[in-house]
């Protein structure tokens, strides 16, 4: 796995530059924002090799289909500035890999879209209801709520892949790992937004930890293809 490990040691490299340049507010030749989106951008290439070394061609769709939407909700979040439309497509990675971790026995995908329907619209008349009845709600904020349930749904159901067994070893911590950090690094959008105007400090450290937490999820996710030789035999 040479190639995944170049992609990695580049991966890395890229983390480290762009943390240095926003920790201490440096500017560079690249900017921090493309490095971010470059080194996500390689993530969805890691998928594109696990080939017949992955869990087979459910598992590896899927993967592959997540990650690839994400890079363009990071391409509306971090270069275009279109957050709703980020924010919807990061909904339908949570769906995609909610589908993944459910190992397709427990529901068929249909089913699964119909659930995440159901939330939506009823999340959709919630914020309708705010809005008529009391003060004006943008509707980013319905999306981000509507994101965060899709979001705990799916680490709730990674958790539940590793307690079935649906993964070996090293493939179930690294999803659920993958999965807290991906959690983390909203928490941490969630505290900058909020602290935007009064706390200066929890500003500039949540600044940090969103992508401080956010780029190793995606390296986590991304690996999570793989089936290791060591794990062969474990199931």
């Amino acid at each position: 796995m040479l190639l995944l490990d170049i992609l990695l040691i580049t991966i890395g490299l890229l983390y480290i530059l762009f943390l240095y340049s926003d920790i201490f507010d440096i500017k560079m030749v690249v900017s921090s924002s493309a490095l971010k989106y470059i080194s996500v951008v390689l993530c969805f290439i890691i998928t594109l090799f696990i080939g017949k070394d992955g869990f087979g061609k459910r598992d590896r769709l899927l993967l592959q289909i997540g990650l690839f939407i994400a890079i363009l909700a990071d391409l509306c979040l971090l270069i275009l500035g279109y957050h709703v439309l980020g924010i919807a497509l990061f909904c339908l990675v949570q769906i995609i890999y909610y589908n993944r971790y459910r190992g397709g026995k427990a529901c068929r995908p249909p089913l699964i879209f119909i659930k995440f329907i159901v939330i939506f619209l009823l999340t959709l008349a919630g914020y309708f209801i705010i809005n008529l009845v009391s003060v004006k709600v943008d509707f980013l904020f319905a999306m981000a709520f509507f994101y965060s349930v899709c979001l705990i749904f799916s680490t709730l159901e990674s958790v539940n892949a590793s307690k079935n067994k649906l993964y070996p070893c090293y493939n179930k911590y690294m999803i659920i790992v993958g999965m807290a950090l991906f959690l983390l690094s909203d928490i941490a959008i969630a505290i900058f937004n909020m602290s935007k105007e009064f706390n200066t400090c929890m500003y500039n450290i949540s600044a940090s930890l969103i992508w401080g937490l956010y780029l190793p999820s995606q390296v986590l996710l991304s690996v999570s293809g793989y089936r290791f030789k060591r794990d062969k035999k474990d199931v």
